[in-house]
């Protein structure tokens, strides 16, 4: 099956990730995660399929281990990983 590369990052364009799965056909997903300072760098980017965020009422980012574990949770509940 194919495999949709995706960042968790604060993009312009990114989806909520709650959202990811009305987007993709079956596909399963590779996540990309970035630094905490800097995120994923332009290059990367560039080359990855899309974009996701966490949604947050006040906060704007968190630290790179627990985003990393609420993002895989809520792909793995919407069997987006195996």
């Amino acid at each position: 099956s194919k495999v949709r590369v995706i960042g968790l990052e604060n993009a312009v364009d990114a989806v909520e990730i709650h959202a990811l799965k009305n987007n993709l056909d079956g596909e399963e997903v590779a996540l990309v995660l970035g630094s905490e300072g800097d995120g994923i760098d332009e290059e990367t980017l560039a080359r990855i399929d899309g974009t996701v965020i966490i949604p947050m009422q006040e906060k704007r980012s968190l630290n790179v281990a627990v985003a990393s574990g609420i993002a895989m949770h809520v792909l793995q509940e919407n069997n987006l990983v195996s």
